[in-house]
């Protein structure tokens, strides 16, 4: 794949979200775990890593809709980062967590006794 040198505001927009991640990093992840938080929420769910974000990216979708219809289109970039950065954290959990190896864990807290796959963080 040749040519492009691609959009220079969309260039600019990337190197935010990496500033963006990186400072919110700290205050949610810790030095082990930048997505400390999306994985207590995992664990507390029985969900993936992954599908966390995806919720609170859904959310940020309504909140940009109901922005718009009242006019506050200044307030929308910082939702359309918010977004780009919650899908960004899904794509890197989904990645990071396929390629642990799968874990049996009981199903006993569901009622029955039979294994199932579950891979760590997941």
């Amino acid at each position: 794949m040749t040519g492009g040198k691609g959009h220079p505001e969309y260039l600019r927009l990337a190197r935010e979200l990496e500033t963006r991640h990186i400072e919110k990093s700290g205050g949610y992840g810790n030095p082990d775990d930048p997505f400390a938080n999306f994985t207590i929420v995992a664990e507390s769910t029985g969900q993936p890593r992954y599908l966390y974000p995806v919720l609170r990216s859904l959310e940020k979708h309504m909140r940009i809709l109901s922005l718009h219809a009242q006019g506050r289109v200044d307030e929308l970039e910082e939702e359309f980062g918010d977004i780009a950065s919650l899908n960004l954290c899904a794509a890197a959990m989904l990645r990071e967590d396929s390629r642990k190896p799968v874990q049996l864990q009981p199903r006993s807290s569901r009622g029955d006794h039979e294994p199932e796959e579950r891979r760590p963080g997941a």
